[in-house]
C-alpha cells in the first residue's frame, strides 16, 4: 500500500498536475486577443501562403510591417501551417465519424468544435479561431517546458519539486503572459536556460541554442557577456568552441537567407535593423515599474533624457556594465547554483536599471529569481511579492479583462502613484535578493562543491 502510495505521488501526481497547468492555458488562450497577435497572425499567414521571400520588402499589411526577427517570423508561419494541419486532422474525424456512423448524434459537441475552429473571430477580424489559438500554443508549450526545468532543478535540491513546479504553473504571470497574450518570452527564455544549463555537460551544444534565443528574442542578448564568461570558464577544448560558434553561425546565416536572395550584409543593414531594432523609439520605461518608472511615473520620455547631467540611457549601461562585473567576481566555480543565482542578479537587474525596457522583458529575472529561491528558501517572500507585481504590471499594459475594473483604477488613479510604489518596491526586493545571494557565496561554494559541482575530468 506504502508502495502504491509513492508510485501515485511521484508518477501520476506530477503527470496531473501539469496536465491542469496545460489545460487551463488552452482554455485561456481564446478568452481574449491582444491587437498584437493580429499582426503576427497576418504574418504567419502571409508566410503559410507565400513563403518567405519578399516578407520583410512587402509594404501591405493591415495591422503593422514585420517588427520580429527572423526567426521568430519562421515560428508564426509554422504555427499557420500547424494550424492547416489540425484543421484537416479535425475535418476527416468528423467526415469519420459521419461515414462509419460512429455515433454521429452524440457528438455534436465534437462538431461543433470543428466549425468553431475555422471560424473568424469577428466579422472585422478574419482570423480563426484555430489559427490564433495555434500561435498561443507555442508560447504555452513552453512555459510547462520551463516548468519542467523548474521541476528538475527542484528534485536535484529534494526541495518539493510538485510544490515549486505547480507555483510556478499557476503564478498569473506565467499563463497571462503566454495563453491570454500570447506573447514569446517564454520561448526566448527557454532557449536561453537550456544553453545556460547544457554549458556544464554539453557545451557544444549550448551555443546553438543562445543563438536561437537571440534570433526569437534580441533582448536575450543582455545574458551574452554572461554566457561567454561562463562558457570560457568551462575551458571549452578549441574543437569545441570551433563546432558550437560554427554550427551556431550556419543556423543564423539560413534562418536570414530564407528571406532574401540578396547581399545578406546589406539586406540586414537597410531591412531587417531598420525594421526590427528602430521600428519604434527609444524611451527611459515603457510601462515597466523599473527603477525608471520611479522618476518618470510612465511619461514616455526619451532615452537621452538626461538625469544630474548625465542621459538616462547612460546611467543604465553603467549600472548594468557594474552589475555584470560584481556577479562575474563572484563566480568561483561553474555549477547550476552559480548559473541561476548569475541569472537573476542580471536578468532583473538589467530590467530594472537599462532603459527601453517593456512591462514583459522582466520575465526572466522573475523566472531567475524563482530557480534562487529553490535553494534560499528565505527568500521566496520577497519573490512572492515581485511575482505579484509583475502581473500587476503586465495587466497595467493589457487591460484585460475589463471586468477587473478596481484593478484598474487602483493601478491608473491619482496620476499613476501605485506604480510609484510598485516600482519602488521592485527595486528593494531585487538589492535584498541579490544581497544575500552575494553574500552566501561561500556557502554556495561549498555546497557546490559536495552536490552538484562539475566534475574536473567535465571542465578539460
Amino acid at each position: 500500500m506504502k508502495i502504491k502510495k509513492e508510485f501515485i505521488v511521484k508518477s501520476i501526481l506530477p503527470v496531473l498536475v501539469f496536465l491542469s497547468a496545460l489545460a487551463l492555458r488552452f482554455a485561456l488562450s481564446p478568452v481574449g486577443f491582444h491587437v498584437d497577435i493580429f499582426s503576427n497572425a497576418g504574418w504567419g499567414e502571409w508566410i503559410g501562403v507565400n513563403g518567405t521571400l519578399g516578407f520583410y520588402t512587402n509594404n501591405i499589411w493591415v495591422y503593422s510591417w514585420p517588427t520580429q526577427p527572423p526567426l521568430v517570423s519562421l515560428t508564426y508561419g509554422f504555427a499557420y501551417n500547424l494550424y492547416i494541419w489540425f484543421l484537416e486532422l479535425l475535418r476527416t474525424s468528423a467526415n469519420t465519424i459521419v461515414k462509419y456512423h460512429l455515433a454521429p448524434g452524440h457528438m455534436l459537441w465534437w462538431f461543433r468544435f470543428v466549425i468553431w475552429f475555422d471560424n473568424p473571430i469577428s466579422t472585422e477580424i478574419w482570423f480563426p479561431y484555430g489559427f490564433l489559438v495555434s500561435i498561443k500554443s507555442i508560447a504555452i508549450i513552453a512555459d510547462v517546458a520551463i516548468a519542467g526545468i523548474v521541476y528538475w532543478w527542484a528534485k536535484k535540491l529534494k526541495k518539493n519539486p510538485l510544490v515549486w513546479s505547480a507555483i510556478y504553473l499557476f503564478s498569473p504571470f506565467t499563463w497571462y503572459l503566454s495563453a491570454l497574450w500570447g506573447q514569446y518570452d517564454q520561448v526566448a527564455y527557454l532557449f536561453a536556460l537550456s544553453s545556460f544549463l547544457l554549458l556544464i555537460k554539453f557545451p557544444v551544444i549550448s551555443p546553438i541554442l543562445m543563438a536561437i534565443s537571440i534570433s526569437l528574442k534580441p533582448t536575450t542578448i543582455i545574458f551574452v557577456p554572461l554566457y561567454l564568461f561562463l562558457y570560457f570558464k568551462r575551458k571549452p577544448k578549441v574543437k569545441t568552441i570551433i563546432f558550437g560558434a560554427g554550427i551556431s553561425i550556419i543556423v543564423t546565416y539560413l534562418t536570414l537567407r530564407a528571406f532574401t536572395t540578396a547581399d545578406l550584409l546589406i539586406f540586414v543593414k537597410e531591412v531587417l535593423i531598420p525594421k526590427i531594432i528602430y521600428k519604434a523609439e527609444f524611451r527611459v520605461s515603457t510601462n515597466a515599474y523599473n527603477f525608471w518608472h520611479i522618476f518618470t511615473l510612465g511619461k514616455a520620455l526619451d532615452q537621452n533624457t538626461k538625469f544630474l547631467f548625465v542621459s538616462a540611457k547612460i546611467w543604465g549601461l553603467l549600472a548594468y556594465t557594474l552589475i555584470s562585473i560584481k556577479t562575474f567576481m563572484q563566480i568561483k566555480s561553474l555549477n547550476y547554483k552559480t548559473i541561476f543565482n548569475s541569472l537573476f542578479i542580471i536578468g532583473a537587474g538589467s530590467w530594472l536599471f537599462l532603459t527601453n525596457m517593456l512591462d514583459r522583458y522582466f520575465f526572466a529575472g522573475v523566472v531567475g529569481g524563482l530557480f534562487v529561491t529553490m535553494h534560499h528558501p528565505k527568500l521566496f517572500k520577497y519573490w512572492l511579492i515581485t511575482s505579484l507585481i509583475f502581473g500587476l504590471n503586465l495587466y497595467r499594459g493589457w487591460w484585460f479583462p475589463e471586468s477587473l475594473v478596481f484593478v484598474k483604477h487602483a493601478l491608473i488613479d491619482g496620476n499613476g502613484i501605485a506604480g510609484f510604489f510598485l516600482s519602488i518596491a521592485n527595486v528593494w526586493i531585487y538589492l535584498i535578493m541579490a544581497k544575500n545571494i552575494l553574500r552566501d557565496k561561500e556557502i554556495m561554494r561549498n555546497e557546490a562543491s559536495r552536490n552538484i559541482m562539475v566534475k574536473p575530468r567535465l571542465t578539460r
